[in-house]
């Protein structure tokens, strides 16, 4: 069987061909790719304002699928395996790898960004970048597993207290993951502040205590310098700017999107 691989290949293009299957190497596994998540991040590549990835190449690093090979020495997984895959690599030797943080490797990359990712049929990684799905989770579910690790690590630096106030700007899945995380990380209140009324109220109803609507024509947003935390999930200068103006003096503040361009902001130092 041929591999099925849909490349990127330039403005908002994309193009469809058949290769062979690539080798597996000792230490890996082909996966049969069986859900991708459309991250934001694929979207500004395929537009052109992110310049971290070239064309032609096959995106796609929020994936699940099912083992289909092993290579020589791989022990923790078997075919017909259920996996969701870890994008990032590292070399797994240096100091930053061996203590966690291989985004930090000096020869780090990701599948979908720098490598070829799994808009395809067959996608070959290290073992080390699988994890086991449970069978209660489907592969659509598990494709959220990487967005969400990425929150978790937000929300992990900020070192967050019991009863402090955090805000959230941002309405899109990376906000509505945020808003569930801060308080089952203890926070006392989370206000959260987005565009989409339909998505406002789904934060709601996932635990948000108050909302605000930037688009109306009276937003409501929380008081200046009144968070403890504050979460830019938008990736704009405007979302940026409103983090700021909301945060405390010493509190903290995570910008956890990849922006569509570059931004820059002057900070007044307190007194």
């Amino acid at each position: 069987m041929r591999n099925h691989i849909w490349e990127w290949t330039g403005f908002n293009a994309m193009e469809p061909r058949d290769t062979e299957r690539g080798v597996v190497g000792d230490g890996q596994v082909e996966v049969r790719i069986r859900a991708i998540g459309i991250c934001g991040t694929d979207l500004h590549i395929m537009s052109g304002h992110a310049v971290f990835a070239q064309p032609p190449l096959p995106l796609g690093h929020e994936l699940a699928g099912v083992v289909e090979r092993v290579g020589k020495g791989v022990t923790s997984y078997k075919i017909g395996d259920r996996v969701c895959i870890d994008p990032l690599t590292g070399c797994g030797v240096c100091g930053e790898c061996l203590s966690g943080n291989k985004h930090r490797c000096p020869d780090s990359g990701e599948y979908g960004l720098q490598y070829p990712g799994g808009w395809q049929q067959f996608l070959i990684v290290p073992a080390s970048n699988l994890y086991l799905l449970p069978d209660s989770l489907s592969y659509a579910e598990a494709t959220q597993a990487e967005t969400l690790h990425c929150c978790l690590g937000g929300i992990d630096k900020l070192d967050i207290r019991i009863g402090e106030h955090a805000a959230v700007v941002g309405d899109g899945p990376t906000g509505l993951y945020f808003v569930q995380l801060l308080k089952a990380a203890g926070a006392g209140k989370v206000s959260f502040i987005g565009m989409r009324e339909s998505r406002l109220k789904l934060g709601r109803e996932l635990g948000a205590d108050d909302t605000s609507n930037r688009s109306a024509l009276k937003p409501d947003p929380p008081e200046a310098e009144s968070q403890d935390i504050v979460i830019d999930a938008a990736g704009t200068a405007s979302s940026l700017a409103l983090c700021i103006e909301l945060l405390k003096k010493a509190g903290g503040c995570s910008c956890s999107v990849c922006p569509a361009s570059r931004l820059r902001r002057t900070c007044r130092p307190s007194s």
